[in-house]
């Protein structure tokens, strides 16, 4: 079943506008999430580098978990689930998007966003007037594929077995190229 994402969410609302630069504070207590903390469709959200003292934050700014967070501005238009047991404000670059989790799994919106189904629609309604952006409406109109709950699981789970697939070969590299680089060191030492 082939629907528009804003049938399948109770929210779509963008992050937290800051008005000046964000700045680590020492005892901060709530991690911002911004571009950077996105990358291989992951949210690395223990890399988040600004942490900040919650004072001036609603209730109503916190990440939930289950969110989606849609990155709307940049060339990577990415999305990512929140899971996270730690407090977090998602910056102004993201739509958070909150679903109707009868009708939908976040790790599977996330996936779809992700694929090239999601991209393509995404790529044809960038805003590139000065800076890349896609607008709210236009991501309310995104199609969805729909299929039921428990294949949704599975293409999930999926997706995520070939996430860290992906991720225990780049570490494998990480480390050959590691060794071969001190066996070549070694090498030229004993001469």
């Amino acid at each position: 079943m082939a629907v528009q994402l804003i049938d399948i969410v109770t929210e779509i609302k963008a992050g937290h506008t800051f008005r000046e630069k964000l700045l680590a504070e020492p005892f901060g207590d709530i991690a911002i999430v911004q571009l950077g903390d996105i990358n291989a469709d992951k949210l690395n959200i223990d890399s988040a580098h600004i942490l900040v003292n919650g004072k001036g934050f609603k209730t109503s700014h916190f990440l939930q978990k289950g969110d989606v967070i849609f990155a709307a501005k940049g060339s990577n238009n990415k999305a990512a689930v929140f899971n996270a047991d730690i407090k977090a404000v998602a910056s102004s670059v993201f739509f958070i998007i909150r679903l109707k989790p009868q009708l939908v799994l976040p790790h599977y919106l996330a996936w779809y966003i992700n694929s090239k189904l999601g991209q393509s629609y995404i790529n044809s309604v960038k805003d590139s007037s000065t800076t890349i952006n896609i607008k709210k409406r236009d991501l309310e109109k995104l199609p969805v594929s729909l299929p039921e709950i428990e294949t949704q699981r599975k293409i999930a789970s999926l997706a995520e077995l070939s996430l860290k697939e992906t991720e225990l070969l780049e570490d494998i590299k990480r480390k050959r190229k590691a060794i071969n680089e001190q066996l070549i060191i070694n090498s030229i030492l004993k001469r």
